[in-house]
């Protein structure tokens, strides 16, 4: 079959240009931290955790919109002295020891940052600086973890507007209201 016999539009895939499907990645992390967020208030009744879990949430999404030159310079700084050296590696073993006793942790850990790197990767491909990717990923988070917060709660309760702690509160400013109206 010679060139001349063919088609002019011949490969027709010759002129398409390929584009991402960004909100297939986007749902995975919201998806995924919607898990999280449910698996955090199935496990977590105390604030401390919660603050715990929302530090970890702010540094991986740290981790995942800066450069690694910007992280290999800070973490060569870190570690130049020896003293330093010594603390991280005691905090990384007592990580690691608490990572292995608590399998769930790591595996929804893992979970988070292999839906992070894939949206990371479709943010490169749309030329996103640092901190536009981190805001991104933050507010995916946030918004991830508080659906599944939320969703627990109106699931598991009988309604968000009926659980003991809103009882409680709604008590304390009714009676709080009634002692001013009565002074």
């Amino acid at each position: 079959m010679s060139h001349e016999s063919l088609p002019s539009t011949y490969p027709p895939s010759c002129r398409l240009q390929l584009r991402p499907h960004y909100g297939i990645s986007f749902s995975l992390l919201l998806l995924t931290y919607i898990n999280f967020g449910w698996m955090l208030a199935t496990w977590v009744t105390n604030r401390g955790a919660w603050v715990i879990a929302i530090c970890t949430v702010l540094l991986l999404s740290e981790l995942l919109a800066s450069p690694w030159s910007m992280i290999r310079l800070f973490s060569v700084r870190w570690l130049k002295s020896d003293r330093r050296a010594f603390i991280t590696s005691m905090l990384g073993g007592v990580i690691v020891v608490f990572l292995l006793v608590h399998l769930d942790w790591l595996a929804n850990l893992l979970l988070l940052m292999s839906a992070g790197l894939l949206v990371r990767l479709d943010l490169q491909m749309a030329n996103l600086s640092g901190w536009k990717a981190f805001w991104v990923l933050l507010s995916v988070a946030g918004l991830g973890i508080s659906l599944g917060w939320l969703a627990h709660h109106a699931i598991v309760t009988e309604s968000v507007l009926e659980g003991q702690a809103f009882l409680e509160l709604w008590q304390r400013l009714e009676s709080q209201l009634q002692a001013f109206l009565s002074q």
